[in-house]
């Protein structure tokens, strides 16, 4: 499925003490798949649980294809929406 896919869609676990090591892991498995060069957004969900939520937001700003999100309160999600809107205007979907 993921081969198939004209993007990607990477939700991280923000509140998660390996996030660093977990997002390292699957941008492994996907080069291991020939999908490293796909369009990739990265949510990283579970804001709601972050302690240190600056920290996360300094590190998704650093990305542009990164956005904060809370699946469970639903914040984020229009910013998520926009980026996918950006890859769709850009052509690269």
């Amino acid at each position: 499925e993921v081969q198939e896919a004209e993007i990607l869609i990477h939700v991280l676990d923000a509140s998660s003490p390996n996030l660093a090591a977990q997002r390292e892991a699957a941008e492994r498995v996907l080069a291991e798949l020939d999908c490293a060069t796909k369009p990739t957004l990265f949510a990283y969900n579970k804001a709601d649980k972050v302690a240190n939520l600056e920290f996360i937001q300094k590190r998704a700003a650093g990305d542009d294809r990164a956005v904060v999100i809370s699946a469970l309160r639903g914040s984020g999600l229009d910013s998520l929406c926009a980026q996918l809107a950006l890859l769709l205007e850009e052509g690269l979907v």
